[in-house]
């Protein structure tokens, strides 16, 4: 079957705004997703509309789905002068006053497009709408649909077109899917309309309309198959708009924003043993465990929703957002414990332990029922959950599966140790018969659970595997600890002679048949552990584990060339080892500090960048600058670590993690856009992100994952968010050790928007901007953008704002900057703090504070449209100075005047100085109490 391999390229997010107002008209229609037209749209002549397919709506503006193109349609909405009495309130202000409304429309035709594409619509919303319209439509337009994806088939040869409503950011986007052969120069968009059109130096196309302005903005991309970034730039010609594409070869160019979380996963008893964790196709990460557990485990429907016994494994998929996708048990009466788990191109996952239950093999299997004591366990299932195959494998004596991989042809690989002298090798491998004492092993099945070979390694002592690796060459590699002094090495290769104590053991098999290229020692004359081993593009493979030894262990000129003084009273330090294909080792180094830093999981991705997951005592040696914790955090206990190399072994990033309980970092894993997953076992409480599957300890130790971006600068994944309505979304927590949002401000013009969403039921919020790394100032504005509050200190310490009893909204949050204060290499943190009780405000805040109930009654302007002057009528509750802002609506202030008023009913006249004609926010402050109206100017 020929793989179909994709290119997309796309303008991730449009950008809207109005000439006359950032709020959602009431007189124009706010859809849910793309509501399919069977005849409810009309033209400006009162006609059907059939060249209209589809209507996206926001209240902003309308986006039409047509044949042949799209069309972008702005509003603006003026009301007429109408001079009240002081009786006369805003709800008749509002009842009397005409509203006029006109709109801008872009028309966007594609050039040499397919005249009658077929569209698909996808991802049904789950509402659907009935419009009664005129006399003519006497039982109504029915059941008018709305969805969430609309694509475009072959659009231009080859090429898709694809337009999604994105639900969780509150933006619509478009993106173009290129398959292998088609030419994306094919691709022509043409704007008519516009009153001017440009791209900026962020690449973001930005239409100029009478009524307003579009940008499409985000044009990022990379290849869906192995992600890799491929430049794209836009170009313009003549109000026509098209794509210069680097070169790509049967690939796939994808936009796609991603959000990095960390989020809690366990029941109300101990999460047993080692988590392990895998990343699929999609970047969703796939966690294994063990657990007792006998509630909040498995989610509905799951393959296995109850407990069985002793413990289980547990297997759960999280989605991109850290939300759970689907968990199951898997295990029966006895014990069954889960060491290992990967994945496969078509999302199939792979899980490999050791149990002592009857029953878990599947009709068929290489081995259906349990041989003895204990028997390895590979399991097969469906990206949803389903179970495919399980079957054991191993003999009488006790034998684990402690790591499982998968080659490109669908071959699973599982290694481990065994006791049992049967069950284990087939004919013609490399070690047919058990060396004694507990060996290693190395087998090979089908994609279908179809054993194809199994090999031993090891001699009269115990020796195992915690790892098991492949390359894109067919070979197999495989590291652990051994404590035999022969029948591991074999001739010519790196160590020949066993170090002492215990040495790190690393071999290389033939996929085809089970015969072995090489296999060393690698250690010195204290214990040497392996624990990780992976291969890059090229063929070198590394290691990681963990080292007593001060011999043997690190090149000269390596990052840490010696081991702390600590190792030599029985504590270790972390090791990574770089090989060639042949065995022959190009460097290796120590990693660690005072303390016990013992490492136990790795993963490598596109740039061949190595990653390390483990544990640390050391209150030095760990973190580097850039770390996500630069110190830390167990009180006697060992706190989770992570680190990142590149391929000559130089230290890119290492941090701490933790609270003061015990934390440790079992595996990570890479996904293919370099983001990555590190899975963590906590006896307490850790800081995880709002909005995601679990957030807090259900007991016990749990398990925590982790998505993490390790690169040279922070990574914004609320970007873009330059206006009110590209806002991003944020959600309040009530735990107050939350991590929050990670964000920052990379240039003198990047403008930090995000929305909050509140509720009448008695919640206060408290707002808090941490480790700015220059002076911002944290802002509360209105759904119309009109400032709230702000903090009243800058600089590097916490900003807060209190925000208490409010009612139903959204507000939105900004984080605010001069022109020379920005750093794109260090984030800074937002977190929202809900409680049922209201914050105190601190007594050295004097900074007004929004009252959202505030008796609106109270305060009046008019006339409203304005001209050169304005009229404010308010009731003074006490004698005090009041100040008058008026703010355009990106929330900067243009005009200000302060004055004392006495208690009682004041009239005051301002005197406006020449403004561009538009909307703009007139601001009230007098002592606790803000209000704030909508003021239309026309000069």
């Amino acid at each position: 079957m020929k793989t179909i391999l994709l290119l997309f390229i796309a303008l991730a997010n449009i950008c809207v705004v109005s000439a006359s107002s950032v709020a959602p008209f009431s007189h124009t229609f706010k859809s849910g997703g793309f509501v399919q037209n069977k005849g409810q749209i009309k033209n400006q002549y009162g006609l059907v509309n059939d060249d209209v397919k589809y209507l996206y709506s926001n209240g902003f503006f309308n986006l039409q789905l047509r044949k042949n193109g799209f069309s972008y349609e702005i509003f603006e909405a003026k009301k007429s002068a109408i001079f009240l009495s002081a009786a006369e309130d805003d709800e008749d202000l509002g009842q009397q006053q005409k509203v006029d409304l006109s709109s801008s429309r872009i028309d966007v035709i594609l050039l040499g497009a397919n005249a009658s594409p077929e569209m698909v619509a996808e991802e049904g919303s789950g509402t659907y709408f009935n419009y009664f319209i005129t006399p003519s439509y006497k039982k109504g337009i029915e059941h008018v649909l709305a969805f969430n994806k609309i694509t475009y088939k072959n659009i231009y040869p080859g090429i898709d077109l694809v337009f999604t409503d994105d639900l969780i950011n509150n933006t619509v986007e478009y993106s173009y899917v290129i398959r292998p052969n088609a030419n994306p120069a094919l691709i022509r968009m043409q704007y008519l309309g516009t009153s001017g059109i440009a791209i900026d130096k962020f690449q973001h196309l930005n239409i100029q309309a009478e009524k307003g302005f579009v940008s499409e903005i985000n044009l990022s991309s990379f290849t869906n198959e192995t992600k890799k970034e491929v430049p794209c730039r836009l170009t313009l010609e003549n109000n026509e708009v098209s794509f210069s594409v680097g070169s790509v070869v049967n690939e796939t160019l994808v936009i796609d924003p991603n959000i990095i979380w960390g989020t809690y996963f366990g029941g109300e008893i101990d999460e047993k043993t080692n988590p392990e964790i895998t990343v699929d196709q999609k970047g969703k990460p796939i966690l294994v465990g063990t657990t007792s557990s006998t509630t909040l485990i498995a989610s509905s429907g799951a393959f296995q929703t109850r407990f069985s016994g002793v413990c289980d494994f547990c297997i759960s998929k999280f989605k991109t957002d850290g939300n759970l996708d689907w968990a199951t048990y898997f295990g029966g009466s006895g014990q069954d414990i889960a060491y290992g788990i990967t994945s496969d191109d078509g999302n199939n996952i792979y899980v490999a332990g050791n149990t002592t239950s009857d029953g878990l093999a599947t009709p068929g299997a290489h081995l259906t029922t349990r041989a003895g004591q204990g028997d390895a366990i590979l399991a097969k299932f469906s990206s949803t959950g389903g179970l495919l195959w399980s079957t054991y494998y191993g003999g009488f004596s006790p034998d684990q599966a402690r790591s499982v991989c998968i080659d490109n042809s669908g071959h699973v690989f599982i290694a481990g140790y065994c006791n049992s002298t049967t069950g284990i090798s087939t004919p013609g491998v490399y070690q047919e018969t058990y060396g004694g004492y507990g060996d290693a092993f190395v087998a090979m099945f089908s994609s279908n659970g179809t054993l194809r070979w199994g090999s031993y390694l090891g001699g009269t002592k115990q020796d195992r595997i915690h790892a098991v690796s492949v390359d894109k060459m067919g070979a197999v590699y495989i590291e652990g600890t051994c404590e035999s002094t022969s029948g591991i090495a074999t001739p010519g290769a790196y160590q020949t002679v066993f170090g002492g104590a215990t040495d790190a053991l690393v071999a290389k098999f033939d996929t085809s048949n089970g015969n072995i290229f090489w296999s060393t020692y690698y250690g010195g004359e204290a214990e040497d552990h392996g624990r990780g081993v992976v291969c890059d593009s090229k063929g070198n493979v590394y290691i990681a584990g963990f080292t007593g030894s001060l011999n043997n262990i690190a090149t000269p000129g390596a990052y840490q060339e010696l081991l702390n003084l600590y190792g030599q009273s029985g504590g270790f330090d972390g090791l990574v080892v770089k090989f060639t294909s042949d065995g022959e080792r190009i460097w290796g180094t120590y990693y660690g500090g005072e303390g016990n830093d013992p490492f136990y999981g790795m993963a490598i991705d596109n740039n061949s960048n190595i990653y390390i997951a483990g544990s640390t005592k050391s209150i030095s040696g760990i973190a580097t600058a850039n770390a996500i914790q630069g110190s830390i955090g167990g009180d006697n206990n060992s706190d989770g670590a992570l680190a990142k190399f590149d391929n000559d072994g130089h230290l890119l990033m290492g941090t701490y993690w933790g609270e003061t309980a015990q934390e440790i970092f079992y595996d990570v894993d890479v996904d293919d856009k370099g983001f990555a997953f590190a899975a963590c076992r906590t006896e307490g409480t850790v800081e995880v992100t709002p909005g995601v599957y679990q957030t807090q300890n259900n007991g016990g130790a749990d398990y925590a994952v982790y998505k993490i971006y390790a690169g040279d600068n922070c990574y914004d994944i609320n970007e873009p968010n330059e206006t009110l309505s590209s806002s991003k979304l944020l959600k309040a927590t009530t735990d107050t050790s939350s991590w929050g949002y990670s964000a920052s401000i990379s240039s003198s013009t990047d403008q930090d928007w995000f929305k909050i969403k509140t509720k009448a039921d008695g919640t206060n919020l408290k707002i808090l901007l941490m480790y700015p790394p220059k002076t911002y100032t944290l802002k509360l504005c209105g759904d119309d953008g009109a400032t709230l509050d702000s903090s009243r200190f800058q600089g590097p310490d916490t900003q807060t704002i209190i925000f208490n009893n409010n009612n139903t909204g959204s507000f939105y949050i900004q984080v605010v900057h001069t022109n020379t204060q920005f750093d794109s290499l260090n984030c800074y943190r937002l977190l929202i703090i809900k409680s049922s009780t209201p914050f105190s405000v601190p007594q050295k805040d004097l900074s007004p504070r929004w009252n959202s109930k505030a008796n609106e009654s109270d305060f009046r302007i008019d006339p409203n449209p304005a001209c050169t002057q304005v009229n404010v009528h308010f009731i003074s509750d006490k004698k005090g100075m009041v100040t008058g802002i008026l703010y355009d609506m990106l929330c900067h202030p243009v005009f200000m005047q302060q004055f004392e008023v006495d208690e009682g009913i004041v009239e005051h006249q301002f005197t406006l100085p020449l403004l561009t004609s538009g909307s703009y926010i007139f601001e009230w402050k007098q002592n606790d109490i803000i209000h704030r109206k909508q003021l239309v100017i026309n000069q």
